[in-house]
């Protein structure tokens, strides 16, 4: 038995899912609650600015609340540079997040939700991002 087995399928399941050319038949709805999302996000980071966790920076909060203002504008106008930003975005927030996943598995065996989120969320936006991105919003 091939020991790869399982995930292969799981990849060729998930690539097969965006190689189809069905789309939504109404985007908006979807690109509302991915933005919801970074509105969440927003808040999360300005709860985070006025009270901080030990050792957090409270700048650095601030300035992800300006990122997901950013994203919350895109997502729902979605103007064309916004692709490049959020792709950018994502390598960055899969670096973080992923990292932090991991090194709070392997040394604690719990599981953050907030970066197990980020991580499954980001690429599944930006996949709807590529998908959508000569249809109007």
């Amino acid at each position: 038995m091939f020991p790869y087995r399982n995930a292969l399928l799981f990849k060729f399941y998930f690539a097969s899912l965006y190689m189809t050319t069905d789309r939504p038949k109404n985007p908006k709805i979807i690109f509302l609650f991915y933005a919801l999302l970074a509105a969440l996000a927003a808040l999360y980071h300005v709860n985070k600015y006025f009270f901080p966790a030990a050792g957090e920076s409270a700048g650095r909060h601030l300035v992800f609340v300006g990122i997901s203002t950013i994203c919350v504008f895109g997502l729902i106008k979605r103007p064309k540079w916004f692709l490049y930003f959020f792709g950018a975005l994502m390598l960055q927030q899969l670096y973080a997040h992923g990292f932090h996943l991991f090194g709070q598995w392997n040394g604690l065996k719990t599981i953050n939700y907030i970066d197990l989120g980020v991580v499954v969320m980001m690429p599944v936006i930006f996949v709807s991002l590529l998908r959508n991105r000569n249809a109007a919003p």
